[in-house]
């Protein structure tokens, strides 16, 4: 009853769901109080209702105003600053995952205070989605080394000419286990 298999937590969490968990349970220089009820509660509080909810509502809000990005390519050296680097040198992963956090609080809370949904000027509504994805696809980037197949589905997302909601890159998991 100590040990939880990777098998049985790709199987309820999903590969990259199953890789931030682990991440995100304790730091790699100490030992850590694993459960499925704190993995499942994390889980839930930053991938099914942070970023996946997140990346739902920019798709539907962009799907509804039938945007599409027209930024460039971001490269992975585009997206990361100074205190990303100096965190993943040291290899605080913990560190660097808040840092991306924190930008996907600061996005949710600039689509909050631009309320896209009720812009009726055209060109204010495209330069706020353009804006909003442009951020999506920064954060997208910089996950990659951690959550790749996750960065990959975001960024091919807001990449292509139709942008559309599609299946949840997260979705909710019971805490029965």
């Amino acid at each position: 009853g100590n040990i939880i298999r990777p098998s049985a937590l790709t199987a309820r969490f999903g590969v990259d769901g199953a890789r931030y968990v682990l991440l995100t349970a304790t730091t790699l220089a100490t030992d850590g109080d694993i459960s499925w009820q704190k993995m499942t509660k994390k889980y839930n509080a930053d991938l099914a209702n942070g970023l996946g909810n997140l990346t739902a509502r920019l798709a539907k809000l962009c799907q509804i105003a039938n945007f599409s990005y027209r930024g460039k390519k971001l490269l992975f050296s585009d997206t990361v600053g100074k205190d990303y680097r100096v965190s993943m040198e040291n290899y605080a992963i913990n560190k660097t995952l808040n840092l991306i956090w924190a930008k996907i609080g600061q996005l949710d809370c600039f689509i909050n205070e631009e309320e896209p949904w009720r812009v009726k000027n055209e060109e204010k509504l495209t330069k706020i989605l353009q804006s909003a994805v442009e951020k999506l696809l920064v954060i997208a980037v910089s996950l990659r080394p951690f959550l790749p197949e996750t960065s990959d589905e975001i960024v091919k997302c807001f990449s292509s000419r139709k942008i559309t909601t599609g299946n949840s890159l997260f979705p909710r998991v019971n805490n029965d286990a």
